[in-house]
Order: C-alpha cells, then structure tokens, then sequence
C-alpha cells in the first residue's frame, strides 16, 4: 500500500494525472507504465521490464474495470455527521464517469455537493478544486475541515486555501509527517467537530 500511495504521490506531483486519464494513447501507456516502477521503487526492488510489462497490464485491467470498496467505519460516521447538521461534501480528483461509482457504494445520500477536478479545471492539490467546493457550500475556509489520506494532495491543498485538514492515515503511511490532528479510523472525526 504504501508504494501504491508513493507513486500516486510522484504522479500527482509531477502533474501527470490528467495525462494520464486525458492524454494520448502513447502518453498514457508511458506514464502507466511508470506507475508500477514506482511502486517497486518504494519497496527498494529492482524489477525487469517484462514484469513491469505484466503489472501495467494488470492495473490497465482494473482501471477499466475498478473495484472499489468502503472501510466499515465510512458509511456509519457519515451518518452521524449527517445527523449533526453538517453539510459534507466530496473533493476527488476522479472523473465525472466515476461518480456514479460512489452512488453504488450508497455515499450519495450523504453528500450535499461533489467537487470533481473536471469542474473545477485543476486538481488536488490545487487551489480551484478547494474553492468550488467551498463555493458549492456557501461556506468560508476557516469554517471547513477536510479530511483526507494523501499528505500532498489532501493536507498541503487544503491548507493552502485555509481549510483546517485532519489526516486519516489508516496504515501509517506517513510516520515522518508529524501533523496533527491525525486520526485512523474516520469513526475518530466524530471528536473532532
């Protein structure tokens, strides 16, 4: 998991994501060949091109046909939050195509706004995508909290545009980062707010 989160993290920094999911056929089997790589470079794993070559077909396999499942603790803290009188929103840098994916997942009825990088013309960590979202509910930085599990995008996004950001680092995926508030479970957040 964490080489998965490293390479997204190099992906997002070098602003290769859009090329990815928009760009040619050759620019995406560049950069999705890249992607593997980066995460056996995680694991300190020097690995020929030809298991590469199997990886990448692999992950072009599941990004056709992705799988995607909530942790327990999603669906019954949304609940409670929602009981609270918050208005929650959701920030993703996943096309408009995906959005349909987290109405199956049953995340719709909890949502009162949806900011997707398409809308917004930029993605996290950008400032646009935090400021439509903020548009879209009515709200002041200072007033949001955004929780989120990549450092770069989520933490260092939402900063930048004032948002108070709370870590949620399930598996430890950055024990160098000393931010607070961190939390691992999202049944945690309940103490927060």
């Amino acid at each position: 998991m964490r080489g998965a989160f490293a390479a997204d993290s190099i992906i997002f920094q070098k602003g290769l994501q859009s090329r990815l999911i928009h760009g040619s056929d050759e620019e995406r089997a560049r950069i999705g060949a890249y992607y593997p790589r980066l995460i056996f470079k995680e694991a300190g794993l020097e690995v020929p091109d030809e298991i590469i070559s199997k990886v990448f077909h692999i992950l072009l396999r599941e990004y056709r046909e992705p799988v995607f499942r909530l942790f327990d603790d999603v669906l019954p803290t949304l609940k409670v939050l929602k009981e609270r009188g918050l208005t929650l929103g959701l920030i993703t840098n996943a096309s408009k195509s995906m959005l349909s994916t987290y109405g199956e997942m049953g995340l719709e009825p909890y949502f009162d706004l949806v900011a997707n990088s398409e809308d917004a013309g930029a993605e996290k960590p950008k400032p646009p995508i935090f400021l439509l979202a903020l548009e879209k509910a009515g709200v002041n930085a200072s007033e949001s909290i955004h929780v989120g599990d990549q450092y770069e995008l989520d933490i260092i996004g939402a900063q930048d545009v004032g948002i108070n950001p709370i870590l949620i680092d399930r598996s430890d995926l950055y024990p160098e980062i000393e931010f607070r508030p961190r939390i691992t479970s999202l049944a945690e957040l309940p103490d927060y707010l």
